[in-house]
């Protein structure tokens, strides 16, 4: 009787699979968790509740997979179930009250089985018909969204017929149920309950989000927060007013400040951004998107980004939304927050913040506490830690505010756990390309506005490639943290205290997301193109010279990896080449001797921008190329001590990734992988460069212009310090003089690439000389050197030309 129930059942399961999907489509991911369970014991599917419509998308996907029937007996030893599928949830009614989970039979005769050789796999099955989240005001959004709320029978058909077309199916990681002595299985069944409950909320939250509270009521919690509280009391008292006036104004606060989604408007914008990607770009290659799929369950994910275009506003949220995850609230701006737009961005997640709020303690407070409140009640979130977009193409340094806030958050409370994510966003053409050439050339920056914005999207015209984005190395927050201060944990930290750690902690974090975000970097076409073509001093070659270098630039990052998460094309280097060029930043010169390609006018300034993207892979490389740039032999002892004595200074402004102790053994794998494509030839512990006229020898020398600018820049400061001799200079004043030095030499020389007189990179490697006590600060802020000048000087002196050093010297001297 038995068996033939299951057969009749099993067919009744077909025949709803069949008239589901007439209707239903779906999006499935973790499929590779149930393959590798099959092979550690019995897989059993967990569903979150009891509904035929569940059990059928689920033995249709577990079809189509190849994966193990949940409608399939299940053997344990000698034991039978006639199903390998259960619930957590009983079936239960649209009004009637959420419960506990039952006590459930079936667990429990799995668990009072004699010890079997292989543990059953539980994996859990989460379903979700629609993605909208769930607002408790919208009676309809109630009846249709499959966000929290308790569905029965009639409001799941609702739910099928309007959102049976966006349903996504996720197969969480198995977890392992051992049989177990009779005494020890009503423990052993409440911990596994335990465990899936939570499994199925936080996926539930990663893909819809949580629940969307009133606004209102957000509003109320944040006012009533301790820091809030004093904050409005202090400010009462500073500006002689009531409480009830700085209650208002942190009132005000809040709603400039705080994001107030909404489903439709953020469907709305999907369409237009499906419809501006596919207008504009070849389309969005992703990679590594499963790192956070396998994260969404068990933490909260915090987007650390690049930045580098507005487009990335719309590119993190089209890619997680795609791919089943919920959009992040993002942090921007308040200049993004202008009229018609700016309420546009809100509604779709943004909430903004301002450049500075230093001077205003009740600000900070209520941004403080609004950006608790989002990690408390588990939104992801997505900030810059750059700041603003990058128009160089180079990481920015990172501004740190966010991410203290963040970490402050934490501490508060960390019941659930946060991990950073970050992401490298990479394009073949940036739509502000213009913008961005005249802000590189010195032009003020323009404050943005509607119809700026509009006029540039209309204004667009042609293919700007294709758009990459790649996932990082995830960064735990907690394990960070048991690095920087064991004893976490047990500190704690009031609303209003900041650990005399946490300074320490937030800095090596902030260096540590930008270093990750580096070591996604995808590289292109373009990218290759722009190394090759830069490094040459009228940036012009050869076409077939072009496509050996751009080959040997993949072959060697292959040989000598920069990092695990680095991607690399696939394709040869003709249709790389042909990519470039059909974006219109190549010059062809037709030639019956073969044809010459260059770069001319803005685009010799613009393809500084995409060589800047993969500057940080090619440094080591560069060093030992510039080191034979002016000696035909070194020895290996000598060439690793120059590449580790610059290379504080190129961790500095380009977020290397290695630490000093490394540096030696990463340059060796560059000498020999230079040695097996013959750019290097090696007597005993002497190197040797190839034969000069010779097509080795031209290569080598290519890879020197990399990293020459830097090294100018690194000569014109010790050189300039040097000359302010004992009376010092103070840090803005050495800044100013070293941009003007290097303002002179870049007429003089001829080069094309407005950030080598960069203010920033100079304060950068001032900051580092500091750190490394090869300058010293006065109480007076003035700068000296400490002692070690010959040995910086003679750095120079081993990599750079006499013309350019004399130069240097004479501009300096001739103006202190």
């Amino acid at each position: 009787m038995k068996n033939w129930f299951s057969a009749w059942y099993r067919r009744y399961v077909q025949g709803i699979r069949r008239l589901l999907y007439l209707w239903v489509r779906t999006q499935v991911s973790g499929v590779e968790h149930v393959t590798s369970a099959q092979t550690a014991g019995p897989v059993c599917y967990v569903l979150e509740r009891k509904a035929l419509s569940s059990l059928a998308v689920l033995s249709e996907e577990c079809s189509r997979a190849g994966l193990p029937q949940p409608l399939a007996a299940l053997h344990i030893g000698s034991h039978e179930e006639r199903r390998a599928w259960c619930y957590l949830w009983p079936r239960q009614r649209i009004r009637s009250v959420p419960r506990k989970p039952l006590r459930n039979a079936y667990l429990g005769r799995l668990l009072n089985q004699p010890p079997a050789d292989a543990a059953v796999q539980m994996v859990p099955v989460t379903i979700v018909w629609g993605r909208a989240p769930e607002r408790p005001e919208s009676f309809f959004r109630r009846i249709t969204s499959d966000a929290w709320g308790v569905a029965g029978r009639f409001r799941r058909l609702v739910m099928i017929l309007v959102h049976g077309r966006q349903t996504l199916v996720h197969f969480g990681e198995p977890l392992p149920l051992r049989t177990t002595a009779a005494r020890e299985a009503e423990s052993v069944e409440i911990e596994l309950v335990t465990r899936l409950r939570r499994h199925f909320r936080n996926v539930r939250a990663g893909i819809v989000g949580p629940d969307l509270s009133h606004r209102r009521t957000l509003f109320d919690a944040i006012l009533s927060a301790p820091g809030v509280r004093r904050a409005v009391a202090e400010g009462a008292r500073q500006e002689a007013g009531s409480e009830a006036a700085a209650e208002r104004q942190a009132w005000k606060y809040i709603d400039e400040i705080a994001s107030d989604f909404s489903w439709p408007v953020f469907q709305s914008l999907y369409v237009i951004i499906e419809w501006f990607w596919t207008r504009l770009y070849r389309g969005i290659e992703t990679h590594n998107v499963d790192r956070v799929k396998q994260l969404v369950a068990d933490y909260s994910p915090v987007y650390v980004p690049c930045h580098r275009s507005h487009s990335d506003y719309l590119l993190s949220s089209f890619v997680l939304y795609n791919e089943g995850l919920q959009s992040p609230y993002k942090a921007a701006g308040i200049n993004m927050n202008m009229p018609l737009i700016g309420p546009l961005l809100r509604r779709a997640g943004a909430f903004y913040l301002r450049r500075s709020f230093r001077d205003n303690p009740l600000y900070g407070a209520v941004f403080n506490e609004y950006v608790h409140q989002l990690f408390s009640r588990g939104f992801p979130v997505e900030y810059y830690v750059e700041g603003g977009r990058s128009r160089t193409g180079r990481t920015l340094p990172p501004r740190p505010g966010m991410l203290a806030m963040t970490v402050r958050s934490f501490l508060r409370d960390h019941d659930r756990s946060l991990v950073f994510i970050p992401i490298y966003a990479g394009y073949e053409k940036i739509i502000e390309e213009k913008t961005y050439l005249g802000e590189l050339r010195g032009k003020q920056k323009k404050k943005e506005s509607p119809l700026d914005v509009l006029r540039m999207v209309t204004n667009l015209r042609g293919q700007f490639g294709k758009v990459y984005l790649n996932v990082g190395e995830p960064i735990f927050l907690a394990d960070f943290l048991d690095t920087v201060e064991p004893t976490w944990r047990s500190l704690g930290e009031g609303v209003g205290d900041r650990p005399q750690w946490l300074n320490e902690a937030v800095s090596r974090l902030a260096r540590l997301v930008v270093t990750r975000i580096n070591e996604a970097v995808v590289v292109n076409g373009i990218n290759l193109a722009a190394v090759a073509l830069l490094s040459k001093p009228r940036q012009a070659m050869e076409e077939d010279e072009l496509l050996a270098h751009m080959a040997l630039y993949v072959r060697l990052l292959r040989k000598v990896p920069y990092g695990n998460s680095v991607i690399l094309p696939a394709r040869d280097s003709t249709r790389l080449l042909k990519d470039v060029e059909g974006l219109g930043l190549l010059d062809r010169i037709e030639h019956p001797m073969g044809d010459i390609l260059r770069l001319s006018g803005d685009n010799s300034v613009l393809m500084t921008y995409y060589r800047n993207n993969v500057m940080h892979l090619f440094v080591l490389p560069a060093m030992i190329g510039a080191a034979f740039r002016l000696h035909h032999e070194v020895e290996e002892s000598a060439l690793i001590e120059l590449c580790v004595g610059f290379y504080p200074y190129l961790q500095t402004e380009l977020f290397l990734r290695w630490p000093l102790e490394d540096v030696p053994g990463q340059v060796r794998a560059w000498i020999a992988a230079f040695e097996e494509e013959g750019l290097l030839t090696r007597v005993g512990g002497t190197l040797a460069r190839p034969r000069r006229g010779s097509r080795a020898s031209y290569r080598l020398s290519l890879f020197a212009g990399t990293v020459q600018e830097t090294l100018q820049r690194f000569y014109v400061v010790v050189v300039v310090l040097g000359h302010a001799g004992e009376r010092g200079v103070t840090t803005d004043g050495l800044v100013e003089r070293c941009q003007l030095v290097a303002q002179r030499l870049s007429a003089l020389y001829g080069f094309n690439a407005p950030e080598f007189f960069d203010k920033n990179l100079f304060r950068g490697f001032i900051e580092t000389l500091l750190e490394l006590g090869v300058i010293r600060r006065s109480e007076r802020d003035r700068l000296y050197f400490d002692g070690s000048a010959e040995e910086a000087l003679r750095y120079g002196d081993l990599v750079l030309e006499d013309e350019l050093r004399e130069n240097v010297e004479r501009v300096a001297r001739a103006h202190p």
